[in-house]
């Protein structure tokens, strides 16, 4: 199976800088898996442009785009679930 190239925009490194220890390595460990399989159980197709998917780590939310020719995953954004959609810029 093809690995992914996993990046991180600047706005989204410094939202995971900002959440709580406790849930930051747990989410990270999740966007390392996107390198592996991009689209897996629990993933989330959202409504809109092609190839934006949603993924949940406990009370978090994890945006994210693939480009499956290029093989690469970019994190959009990273926050709390009530806060993930306001705000969701590509």
């Amino acid at each position: 199976m093809k690995r992914f190239e996993v990046f991180l925009k600047p706005s989204t490194q410094k939202d995971l800088a900002s959440i709580d220890r406790q849930y930051r390595e747990p989410i990270k460990e999740r966007i390392r898996s996107l390198a592996e399989a991009p689209v897996q159980r629990g993933t989330k197709k959202l409504s809109g442009p092609e190839y934006i998917y949603r993924i949940r780590k406990g009370k978090y939310r994890i945006i994210y785009t693939v480009d499956f020719k290029a093989a690469v995953v970019r994190v959009l954004a990273v926050d709390h679930r009530k806060n993930i959609y306001r705000n969701i810029d590509n």
